[in-house]
């Protein structure tokens, strides 16, 4: 070990050579360094202000491994382009992936959360005041636990699918307009669920127009109506009981100034289909001439445990 500035350490006097015949173990020039070399290519520089392992050159670290320098008040581990950094205040401020923010075509940077190849189920250990986290690596899909416990809380709000083209139906019979295919265990525990809306309009013309919104084969609304011109607003919320139950809530809104369906219109309804495959869920309308029924504009999304 070296000993305090201006003395003598364990293996040489200062500025001597040591027992190994060499004499890079005292202090380098500069005061308030000490440098300990403890083998070929492994050297600790210790500083007023830093300290740093890596690579020697000469009496200094190249391309350290490791570096904590004191600025501006904080500790930064892995110097310029800190790691983390922390601050004196109690307890202390932990900064994350380096210090202020990244470019949006960055490479580095990043913090690493650990994966697996699925959902958690184990119960980990409880650590006061501290919550673990886990990537789902296969389903793209952050937990929390609460510390201790079994249950793991999914926390991430995905988006599933969003079309902005417009699409009309063509001629008679059913056409599918904006349609979307939920994957296999998507609602994958009980209480969650997935919202969609989708924006129509109508033709001005006396032709029957039929609206209809399946969830796989069951119909959860359907209205037909000689709707002369206006829009139509379709919201739905389809929660998992469980792995072959959903109950579904539905609100449908149209422009009360053309109204032949209805102004303001709420069901709710029960479906059974089995979440481990996937589901279409979709807009289908039917009407007389080309484009009588567009849908403009639709969203699904997954929505955590309420």
């Amino acid at each position: 070990m070296a000993g305090a500035p201006g003395g003598t350490n364990s293996r040489g006097g200062l500025g001597g050579v040591d027992d190994r015949g060499d004499d890079d173990a005292g202090l380098p020039a500069g005061t308030g360094v000490v440098q300990v070399t403890a083998g070929v290519g492994e050297t600790l520089v210790v500083g007023t202000s830093s300290v740093a392992f890596g690579a020697a050159t000469g009496k200094l670290t190249s391309s350290p491994l490791f570096t904590a320098v004191l600025a501006a008040g904080k500790v930064q581990i892995g110097g310029a382009a800190a790691a983390f950094q922390f601050d004196a205040s109690s307890p202390p401020n932990v900064e994350l992936a380096g210090i202020g923010g990244l470019a949006v075509a960055a490479t580095n940077g990043f913090p690493y959360l650990p994966s697996m190849a699925g959902a958690p189920t184990g119960t980990p250990t409880g650590i006061s005041n501290m919550r673990p986290a886990v990537v789902d690596r296969s389903n793209g899909r952050l937990y929390v636990n609460q510390g201790g416990v079994a249950t793991w809380d999914r926390l991430d709000m995905r988006l599933l699918g969003r079309n902005l083209t417009s699409v009309g139906n063509i001629g008679a019979g059913g056409d599918t307009l904006h349609s979307y295919t939920i994957p296999g265990n998507t609602l994958l525990n009980n209480g969650e669920s997935i919202e969609a809306e989708f924006m129509l309009t109508f033709a001005a013309n006396a032709n029957s127009k039929r609206v209809d919104l399946e969830w796989d084969i069951e119909d959860i609304f359907q209205d037909t109506q000689l709707q002369n011109g206006g829009t139509m607003w379709v919201k739905c919320r389809i929660f998992r009981v469980d792995g072959t139950t959903q109950r579904i809530m539905i609100t449908v809104l149209t422009e009360a100034t053309v109204l032949s369906f209805k102004a303001v219109y709420s069901q709710f309804f029960v479906a059974s289909r089995t979440l481990s495959g996937s589901i279409v869920l979709g807009m289908i309308a039917e009407g007389v001439a080309n484009n009588d029924i567009v849908c403009v504009a639709s969203y699904v999304r997954w929505l955590p445990t309420a």
